[in-house]
């Protein structure tokens, strides 16, 4: 849901400006701080990748993807707040120039 509103809510708008500003203009659009989206985009497709994964090996584990064995469920939930927090000091690294 988050990775639909990020891509719909953000891609269209930018793209209606972009055409927009193209045919009125004759200039597409130009993003002056963009710095980091290309590193955050790829981060993010990293740690979705991991989730999908995860996802997919519990299906065929446990025959589902949320809830099964207290033990599991409780280390899927951790490894997904950890690639939160993976991808939010990453992107937050790389904007303040650290990385």
């Amino acid at each position: 849901s988050n990775s639909v509103n990020i891509y719909v809510g953000i891609g269209v708008p930018w793209l209606i400006n972009t055409v927009y500003n193209f045919f009125a203009y004759q200039e597409p659009l130009y993003i002056d701080n963009a710095a980091g989206l290309s590193f955050s985009l790829l981060v993010f497709f990293a740690t979705s990748f991991g989730c999908i994964t995860v996802l997919v090996l519990r299906r065929i584990v446990f025959g589902a993807e949320l809830g099964g064995p207290r033990l599991w469920a409780w280390a899927t939930s951790a490894y997904f707040m950890v690639l939160w927090v993976v991808f939010v000091l990453l992107s937050s690294l790389r904007v303040s120039g650290v990385i």
